[in-house]
């Protein structure tokens, strides 16, 4: 009995392990970003394009930010979504408030540097 407890315990750790090496973060642009921000302003964001957006991780942690902060917002009873709902296109006046300042900080982040 104890070497099976041992061998179950081994086998969920091997499938944790798998499970975080095997998370990647994605490569995405500003402009990327800021095309998904502006389709959820519009209401012409879909579910599954949402889900993408919030459950993958980004390689540039300015990006990345972003992201996290879009995660944040969209929790259940969360002050920048219309009472009651989770979905992306139920954006209370909060909400449209917070992504049109990450847009904007995305744009931001988007513009060419200029040189030293």
């Amino acid at each position: 009995m104890a070497g099976l407890v041992w061998f179950i315990a081994a086998a969920v750790v091997g499938v944790a392990a798998l499970v975080v090496l095997n998370r990647r973060s994605v490569k995405q642009t500003p402009a990327e970003v800021a095309a998904v921000l502006r389709s959820l302003l519009n209401g012409r964001i879909d579910s599954a394009r949402w889900d993408y957006f919030v459950s993958t991780t980004f390689t540039d942690p300015n990006l990345e930010s972003i992201r996290g902060r879009c995660v944040n917002a969209w929790r259940k009873g969360s002050q920048f979504l219309q009472p009651g709902t989770i979905a992306p296109q139920q954006l209370s006046a909060a909400g449209v408030k917070l992504i049109r300042e990450l847009l904007q900080e995305c744009e931001r982040i988007g513009q060419p540097k200029a040189p030293n």
